[in-house]
């Protein structure tokens, strides 16, 4: 039961946050269940789109940055940070681009 998320992360070494060690697993796979319920989204949002006039496929690529960004930050936890991170940045810059685009 020491090493239920990574092993730096053991409920000894954890004094303040141990108790959330215990659920790390859970809130991953929410973070991962949240991406694809996204993409979901994003998929529907795309199909209702017109046919004709805006372009269709960067709109949809846009618009699933952010949800391919939370799976993979679902899927990679500190323990790698350089990719932890660089998706974490793919959840947080690209939607504001997105909706205007989208909305244009």
């Amino acid at each position: 039961m020491e090493q239920l998320c990574s092993p730096a992360r053991t409920l000894s070494s954890q004094r303040i946050s141990g108790s959330v060690a215990a659920l790390c697993r859970y809130s991953l796979s929410s973070i991962v269940a949240r991406g694809l319920l996204l993409l979901a989204g994003v998929v529907g949002i795309v199909a209702a789109l017109p046919r004709d006039g805006k372009p269709r496929k960067a709109i949809a690529i846009l618009l699933a940055l952010a949800p391919v960004g939370l799976i993979v930050l679902g899927l990679f936890t500190l323990e790698s940070p350089a990719v932890h991170l660089s998706c974490a940045m793919l959840v947080l810059a690209p939607p504001a681009d997105s909706f205007l685009t989208t909305g244009m």
